[in-house]
């Protein structure tokens, strides 16, 4: 037996533009971070009077309350339309959500009691953070179903105890006028807070709906359910701001509007802002200085048809004239893919599935088809899988798997060149197949380096420096590495102090008894601005090793 342990030799190379590699055995480690949703910032003045919780969100009673339009999930709005409103008194916080119902369908309503099982109903669920961005606190939901079912639930953080027991008596009010169903939420600030009014610090809040057939979960935040949206109510907060989409952005028919009533009794100067993003067309910017009277309401409107671009994002921001305070601000994205209706339909699931791969540089694409979940009196004659741009039922590739080995089949095939959203979706055909298919979906996002030769330049560019290299010394920026033999550090010297106590070495046993590995002649093998790669060989009694250092 031959064991050989050693230091991980190392040459650095040298990237055009600076970035610097060890190699030899090189570990490549890549995190992948999920952004959350940008924080929102909310001020907001007190209700004169509360609304009248009856099911009807009407204007004129939520006209003190901070509005948004459209709820998203990572930062990416759903395509059914909602609305919101937030508002407070001096004793309760109050939360009206407006989301619309099924073009076809209806809504699921299943779960006939107060349980956290209406999670699995088309439902909507109201989180509020007394404390929001403390070490310790805690956070209080309430879930409600259209049925009138409400659920509670209580979530602690840092030293405060969870309490499983707590239920809250929250006023909850549904209707169904205008094709929205209208829920209309009373919060006792008594019960999640003692003691505290509402104009004490910022409030937490998080408005969500949770979709059913297809599922879907969105909020006001755009994030995941616990609140990070920041409410600051004040009876001396002048303005009450709602943000109105009066178009279809999904289809590229952006009308953006912020409106905006001076609830004071002085004139207010504001800046109002709305920027739109667009991946395929410049970005739009509409900008005012606004001085509003007294009871008087204003809008800032960004209107736009664009039938080209396939990604945008909006900013609505209102700031004070010196820009030291934000009144509102609030960002979301979202996807133009045309026209929609929203079926509220089980959807009919084909039992067979299918793994692909997609392989965007050359245009290729392998499906393995298994039909092996089909019922037992079913014989199956051929699956179909067609590719298509989501949204087109035109397929720009159709495959058929007939030959079939255990219920599988592989098939590779060419693609034509693609861009954007696509879904796969495959149907069989035979003697008692059910019907339906089963969709899966990928996306295909071009870039401008892709296929020139960007990149591969072995330039240095200033302010960097070449290598340096000296017989076995190797110069890079504020070090030197001095190589041994055998393709190890003798020495790594940074800004004239010594870093290694003693030369890199191997050592070796064969057949339990330690042996002194040899080194051969080091010979630097190519050298250029930006790389150094060296050969040396290493042997330890019979074993004899060859050893490449780049």
């Amino acid at each position: 037996m031959v064991r050989i342990r050693c230091c991980r030799p190392q040459f650095l190379r040298r990237y055009p533009g600076g970035a610097i590699q060890a190699a030899w055995w090189t570990v490549a480690l890549v995190l992948a971070l999920v952004a959350p949703a940008a924080a929102g910032d909310f001020r907001v003045p007190l209700m004169d009077k509360p609304p009248t919780l009856d099911g009807n969100v009407a204007p004129g009673e939520w006209t003190r309350a901070v509005g948004f339009d459209g709820f998203a999930m990572n930062g990416k709005l759903d395509r059914r339309r909602a609305r919101a409103f937030v508002g407070a008194t001096n004793d309760r916080l109050f939360v009206a959500i407006l989301s619309q119902l099924p073009d076809e369908g209806k809504l699921l309503a299943e779960v006939d009691r107060d349980t956290l099982k209406l999670v699995y109903d088309d439902s909507v669920e109201v989180w509020i953070d007394p404390t929001p961005g403390t070490e310790h606190g805690q956070t209080f939901q309430m879930l409600a179903n259209s049925l009138g079912h409400k659920a509670y639930d209580h979530h602690a953080r840092g030293n405060v105890a969870q309490d499983a027991s707590w239920r809250g008596n929250w006023e909850l009010a549904n209707g169904f006028p205008d094709g929205y169903w209208h829920c209309e939420v009373a919060v006792p600030i008594a019960e999640i807070a003692p003691g505290r009014q509402p104009t004490d610090g910022a409030w937490g809040i998080n408005v969500c709906r949770n979709w059913k057939q297809p599922w879907g979960f969105s909020s006001i935040s755009g994030g995941a359910y616990a609140p990070s949206d920041r409410f600051t109510f004040s009876e001396a907060a002048p303005l009450a701001i709602a943000y109105e989409n009066r178009g279809e952005p999904g289809t590229g028919t952006v009308q953006t509007v912020l409106g905006l009533r001076n609830v004071s009794a002085a004139a207010v100067a504001v800046n109002a802002h709305l920027l739109l993003k667009r991946d395929l067309m410049p970005e739009l910017s509409q900008a005012e200085n606004l001085s509003i009277a007294p009871n008087e309401t204003q809008e800032l409107v960004l209107k736009v048809s664009d039938q080209s671009s396939k990604k945008m994002d909006l900013l609505a921001k209102v700031t004070s004239a010196n820009d030291e305070t934000t009144f509102y601000e609030r960002s979301v994205g979202w996807d133009v893919v045309g026209p929609y209706r929203w079926v509220a339909a089980a959807p009919v699931v084909l039992p067979v599935d299918f793994q692909f791969a997609y392989h965007p540089y050359a245009n290729r694409m392998r499906i393995v088809a298994d039909s092996s979940g089909m019922p037992r009196d079913a014989a199956v004659r051929a699956l179909t899988a067609a590719i298509r741009k989501k949204g087109d039922a035109t397929p720009v590739k159709t495959v058929v798997f007939d030959q079939f080995t255990g219920d599988k089949q592989e098939l590779s095939f060419d693609l034509p060149p693609l861009k954007g959203a696509y879904e796969i979706a495959m149907t069989a055909a035979g003697k008692g197949v059910p019907t339906g298919e089963v969709v899966k979906e990928f996306e295909r996002t071009t870039y401008a380096w892709e296929h020139n030769n960007l990149g591969k330049s072995r330039k240095v560019y200033p302010p960097f420096t070449p290598l340096e290299v000296t017989k076995k010394t190797v110069r890079t920026v504020l070090r030197e590495h001095e190589m041994n033999a055998a393709g190890l550090w003798q020495q790594v010297t940074a800004k004239g102090q010594h870093l290694l106590s003693a030369p890199m070495r191997y050592s070796a046993q064969v057949d339990g008894k330690e042996v002194v590995p040899m080194a051969g002649r080091l010979s630097l093998r190519k050298v250029d601005d930006q790389a150094a790669e060296a050969r040396t060989t290493v042997t330890a009694g019979a074993l004899q090793t060859r050893a490449e250092c780049a």
